[in-house]
């Protein structure tokens, strides 16, 4: 899934990842009446197995590999790493993804890039 997007990103990256064969547009209607567009992955194991590895990283103390930490620390950063992975403890969910690797570069260049996008699209 793609969420919010600076102005006019959203539809460059749809166009992007389209023609890159990572994801496909499909159009259907609900209740026969309503078209929906969605762009689904062409091939849904990697993200299957991105969310194992967090799970299994996040959930059941199982030491990360580099790809996964790195994407657990984007996700934190992100502030969407319950989305990924729901629970119903938030707060220790992020305790123990803050413990993967608390002076990683990976984490401080997503946080100060996140934050960067997040004052550009504020400041305007």
């Amino acid at each position: 899934m793609i969420g919010p997007l600076s102005k006019g990103t959203r539809r460059a990256v749809l166009e992007r990842l389209t023609a890159a064969g990572t994801i496909r547009e499909s159009r259907r209607k609900i209740l026969g009446l309503f078209p929906v567009r969605s762009w689904p992955p062409v091939d849904p194991w990697p993200a299957a197995r991105a969310k194992l590895a967090v799970q299994n990283v996040v959930e059941h103390g199982v030491p990360p590999d580099l790809s996964a930490a790195a994407l657990i620390s984007l996700l934190l950063a992100g502030g969407v790493l319950h989305t990924v992975q729901p629970t119903t403890d938030r707060k220790a969910q992020k305790q123990r993804a803050q413990q993967l690797a608390p002076e990683d570069w990976v984490s401080a260049a997503t946080r100060n890039a996140l934050q960067d996008i997040a004052a550009g699209a504020a400041g305007g």
